[in-house]
């Protein structure tokens, strides 16, 4: 099983090189960027795999070593008794520290930097899903379609009509803009590079809108349909909402008390149910290991949207994701999904103690100088419960769909109410110089 991990680490690794190669080549490909740029996205192109041979050859040269501190316990021949002495055998036991070192392969060299990616991985995406997974399916349940009132249904299909020519407006602008910077060749270099930025500034706006657009008329299209949903789903969506939730409290409290020096609290079930039946207690463990991945995988969709304005992503949908996006997530994917098997070492270290995975890298990758230091301090563990948190406040800020539309027909009410306000105040006008 050793080899096995090793195997199934470098694969891992040579497919999220080839995935960071396709995403630059998909960039190149749709800026139709001219022969002249190939250098530049060649060099592009192999920046990641450069920096991380970089890398691994820095820790070859300057940490590709371990220490392991032993304690032994000395006593001298004298101190052997008889099993029928009553003597205590502790009382002639000297305890003494020796520290050993060793080198490491390059192969585990080489693999240290996906290690280290990985535990930050799913620290990051795993502690913002862990709080954000058990919010959606709650808030599913809170938002789930209801028969709309018809003064707001008809006003937020006004609302998803002006919209939608807005939307048509501004893109039409920038096809304009676009087409002028094409055609007109007796501009200067800083005109152009000013026209470009705008460009970019109004498609990334442009980009926010069409995603809120879609996002709103989906939730139109189901308050429109609400009688073809099914109330079953939604309340199954709340029951999964809480005992995700309870769950994900459970782990960040478990970290939590790890970090304090208290073990063994996540794993105890895991182990009190062995005692009974093996089987029950491994399948528990996979169901536990799968929502980690769950939540790991959802908070990577969840972050890369939130972070669209740096990453130039797009949402995650059936039939609907851009390919660089897709790309990215699957990425984050595999990186936290070993991010997972590393926390699950760490964490259930007496349950998963004979494991070749365990040997491999907890005892002797994550010993390595580079990493050990991380490690000890329980870093990713703190790194995971600050994601944790501030997923979880932030998701109290963020406008939902349904939030979205119901701001935007209040408005649309405000108007019409001001209007007819207007209107009003004008005829009593007319009315009064009438009489008068």
């Amino acid at each position: 099983m050793l080899t096995c991990w090793e195997v199934i680490a470098l694969i891992i690794l040579v497919m999220s090189l080839l995935n960071i190669i396709a995403m630059n080549y998909y960039y190149f490909v749709t800026k139709q960027r001219r022969a002249r740029s190939i250098p530049a996205m060649m060099m592009k192109i192999s920046l990641p795999v450069l920096i991380y041979l970089g890398t691994t050859a820095a820790i070859y040269f300057f940490g590709a070593n371990f220490h392991k501190t032993i304690q032994h316990e000395i006593a001298n021949v004298d101190g052997f008794q008889l099993s029928s002495s009553k003597d205590t055998f502790a009382s002639r036991v000297t305890k003494q520290a020796f520290r050993y070192n060793a080198d490491v392969s390059l192969l585990y060299v080489f693999l240290t930097p996906f290690v280290f990616l990985s535990q930050l991985a799913f620290a990051m995406f795993g502690g913002a899903g862990l709080a954000l997974l058990p919010i959606n399916y709650i808030y599913a349940y809170l938002h789930r379609p209801r028969q709309p009132e018809p003064e707001s249904h008809v006003l937020a299909k006004k609302v998803l009509r002006d919209t939608t020519d807005a939307l048509i407006s501004k893109g039409r602008q920038i096809f304009d803009l676009q087409r002028d910077i094409q055609l007109n060749t007796s501009e200067s270099a800083e005109e152009l590079r000013n026209k470009k930025k705008a460009i970019k500034s109004r498609l990334y706006e442009l980009k926010c809108e069409l995603i809120e657009f879609e996002e709103i008329f989906e939730q139109f299209d189901n308050e429109d349909n609400f009688l073809e949903s099914n109330p079953l789903v939604y309340i199954g969506y709340l029951i999964l909402g809480v005992v995700f939730g309870y769950i994900s409290i459970l782990i960040i409290v478990h970290a939590s008390m790890t970090a304090a020096g208290i073990y063994g609290v996540l794993e105890w079930a895991f182990l009190k149910v062995a005692k009974f039946n093996s089987l029950i207690s491994m399948a528990m463990f996979v169901l536990f290991a799968l929502y980690l991945w769950a939540s790991s995988f959802y908070g990577s969709i969840s972050l890369t949207y939130l972070l669209s304005w740096a990453l130039g992503t797009h949402p995650v949908k059936s039939n609907g994701t851009w390919t660089d996006t897709f790309l990215l997530n699957i990425n984050f994917g595999l990186y936290g999904t070993m991010g997972m098997i590393f926390f699950m070492l760490n964490y259930c270290r007496n349950y998963l103690r004979f494991l070749d995975a365990n040997t491999l890298f907890l005892n002797i990758i994550s010993r390595i100088r580079v990493l050990h230091p991380l490690k000890k301090g329980l870093v990713f563990g703190y790194i995971m419960m600050l994601f944790f948190l501030t997923a979880f406040f932030v998701s109290f800020f963020l406008l939902t769909s349904r939030a979205n539309m119901q701001e935007k027909v209040e408005k649309q009410k405000k108007d019409y109410k001001a209007d007819k306000d207007k209107l009003q105040a004008f005829e009593q006008k007319e009315n009064q110089s009438v009489l008068a």
